[in-house]
């Protein structure tokens, strides 16, 4: 024992310090026990907070504060790069992606939210966070989130952001589409689009989501639209006595009439009519009394008080509005109604007969003499404006807003109302809250047996339909996961199912083929066939395009006449727009210097490519890139030179010999109009 004791003696220290290492490794693997076990880190990035953390790992805010005590507590706020412990029991880290855009109608970021959900449950690991932007900072927002390197990963693009600019972003940030939509969606295994590829299963086969300038397709439209004429039924009836609405120009002008002459009586004021008509009635039934011819007289003149009264509330009440179209949007209305009047003018101005008139076709047309604008057809046109104007418009329709249209039309107070189908499922709500019903009609043209104006109609306005919604994906290179997930969403709201459970919530048209129409909706029918106007007087834009307003408000507003018009825009026109094609043609030679940017990322690309494929696909773009390049300069200088010689010698040699008028088959004029 001697000796143990010696031992322990001459080692006590060392013993003591032994034993308290081995108490405390019994408490830490305690306490370890009742703490999840640890099984990565994560690094914290811009904008992380511990709640999205947990999240994303499927796994609760105090398990990750337990398990990082005492560095992380709820006080702490999370800095780029600190590095977090993640619980054993997490079910591995979620790929968050973010989706922009600026659409704020009713019923978009609801539909928006129920998609991501359904993505979610197909792809638990990856979660859809949603922002929508105002329109009118939408520009701004953007620039800055490219320019900062933290871009969404899909966003809607086409506001707010010049072309040009669109340009540069796009071949600098934004990944090309085109492999993707020249594949089937695997989203449509299970349907008619299985095998046929994603672009082809669109409505306009990605026309416009195709640019030209990087030679990719960089977008995927979600949605489709189209503008139609909406009406009142029950309050048309009421007004007009007529059970169907209609059917060409004659009769929606004498609908307008007997709209325009009858009196909206306010809510308030309508309220306080009825009582007094309810006192007129409780007096006349008075007189039915014993002593009624005694206060016969009294009565009278206390009946005559009231309806004076009811007299005058309604004669201070404004008139019906048969139409809500207001500033700027009439247009969209009179290129429907009004324009396909003018179709024959192409007769004289499409000179070199590729069915369309440019602006600076037009202009050569007229100096050379080929029509005027006393043209029968502008004649009739501008006759059509002015009716339409003092008829079926608000007095002062010219300075009011968007706005006012709509607000005109679910007040009651207006009967029809031009608009978009993007406008459908707010318009409809309100229609439904305020108890009455729209429907759809085409818009009314002139009938071909016209007395006044059938000469003129070769058909209806080809639809300005177009695909809307589109999204992009400028996922950062160094976030792969991101961009596959972000792509894959896109693919998932594109599919033929998937995009109509998405637009059937907004109360929009799909973008995708082969879907039916849904409630009002059903209404709306693409008219793929029709004739295009030429009401192109401001082309150029510049001093022409300014006189041109000028006028043009001036005469719709009753100010002056066509002749009027004519008389001192006419000359103007032909002076000047020399000028402002030139300064059109110049400006865009100033803009050189974009294209130039663009041909230069695109031949850096070439020149870096991995493979011989990529790198001739590359130098292929940049080949056709630099020959629309130059292909600008070229039209400068022999647009320029048409000019020289028509004030030289009157003509043009571009133009001589003279081609062949037009001609039209009997079965192509029988298929426009049996679309009308």
């Amino acid at each position: 024992m001697q000796p143990i004791g010696a031992i322990i003696k001459k080692y006590f220290g060392i013993l003591i310090i032994a034993l308290a290492f081995i108490v405390a490794a019994g408490i830490v693997m305690f306490n370890n026990m009742s703490l999840p076990m640890v099984s990565g880190s994560y690094v914290a990035e811009q904008g992380d907070t511990i709640t999205a953390i947990a999240s994303n790992y499927g796994v609760t805010p105090k398990e990750i504060y337990d398990l990082n005590y005492p560095d992380i507590t709820p006080s702490t706020v999370i800095t780029p790069g600190t590095r977090i412990s993640v619980p054993r029991n997490a079910s591995g880290k979620r790929t968050t992606i973010m989706i922009v855009h600026w659409q704020v109608e009713p019923g978009v970021r609801e539909s928006v939210d129920f998609m991501a959900r359904e993505y979610e449950k197909l792809h638990p690991n990856v979660r859809v966070v949603q922002n929508a932007m105002p329109s009118q900072t939408y520009g701004q927002w953007f620039v800055t989130q490219m320019v900062g390197g933290n871009p969404p990963d899909l966003i809607e693009v086409g506001q707010g952001v010049p072309y040009n600019i669109l340009i540069q972003y796009y071949l600098r940030y934004f990944h090309p589409l085109t492999e993707y939509v020249s594949q089937p969606n695997p989203y449509n295994a299970d349907n008619e689009f299985a095998n046929v590829p994603l672009k082809d299963t669109m409505r306009d086969g990605m026309r416009t989501a195709y640019v030209d300038e990087v030679q990719e397709y960089m977008t995927v439209p979600l949605s489709f639209f189209m503008i139609r004429l909406f009406y009142n039924k029950k309050l048309y009836q009421k007004l007009t006595g007529r059970d169907t609405p209609p059917k060409d120009w004659r009769e929606f002008m004498a609908a307008c009439r007997e709209i325009r002459k009858q009196k909206y009586v306010r809510s308030s004021d309508a309220a306080t009519v009825t009582k007094l008509r309810k006192r007129i009635d409780e007096l006349k039934s008075s007189l039915s009394t014993a002593d009624a011819a005694a206060r016969a007289s009294d009565v009278n003149v206390t009946v005559a008080s009231i309806q004076k009264e009811i007299d005058g509330i309604i004669g201070r009440s404004p008139n019906y509005v048969p139409l809500a179209n207001t500033g700027g949007y009439f247009n969209m209305t009179r290129q429907y109604i009004i324009d396909p009047v003018t179709t024959t003018v192409r007769y004289d101005a499409d000179l070199n007969r590729d069915g369309t008139t440019p602006g600076d076709e037009a202009y050569f047309a007229m100096r050379l003499k080929k029509f005027d604008m006393h043209h029968p057809a502008y004649n009739a046109a501008f006759s059509m404006l002015s009716n339409m104007s003092a008829t079926a418009l608000i007095e002062g329709f010219i300075g009011l807003n968007y706005d006012d249209g709509p607000l005109m039309f679910v007040q009651q107070r207006a009967v029809f109302y031009a608009m978009g189908t993007w406008d459908v499922s707010y318009v409809q709500k309100y229609a439904n809250e305020n108890g009455f019903e729209i429907s759809v009609i085409d818009f009314p043209i002139p009938a071909d047996n016209d007395p006044e104006f059938g000469k003129f109609m070769q058909g209806p306005a080809q639809d300005r339909a177009s695909q809307g919604f589109p999204f992009a994906c400028p996922t950062p290179h160094n976030a792969p996961e991101r961009k596959k997930a972000a792509i894959d969403f896109l693919l998932f709201l594109s599919s033929k199912r998937n995009n109509e459970r998405l637009n059937a919530q907004i109360g929009w048209m799909p973008s995708i083929r082969n879907i039916e129409a849904k409630g009002i909706l059903a209404q709306f029918n693409q008219r793929l066939d029709g004739v295009p106007g030429v009401m192109n007087w401001s082309a150029f834009g510049g001093e022409t395009s300014i006189k041109w307003n000028q006028m043009y408000n001036l005469f719709l507003v009753g100010q002056i006449t066509y002749d009027k018009l004519v008389k001192d825009f006419q000359p103007f026109y032909l002076s000047q727009s020399v000028k402002d094609i030139e300064n059109w043609y110049k400006n865009a030679q100033l803009g050189m210097q974009n294209s130039e940017k663009a041909l230069a990322m695109i031949r850096a690309k070439a020149f870096t490519a991995g493979d011989s494929n990529a790198r001739e696909d590359y130098f292929m773009k940049y080949r056709y890139s630099t020959r629309r390049c130059t292909g600008s300069s070229l039209g400068y200088y022999r647009t320029r030179n048409w000019m020289d010689d028509i004030e030289k010698n009157g003509t043009a040699s571009r133009f001589n010999p003279e081609y062949p008028p037009y001609s039209f088959t009997p079965e192509a004029l029988a298929r426009i109009k049996q679309r009308r």
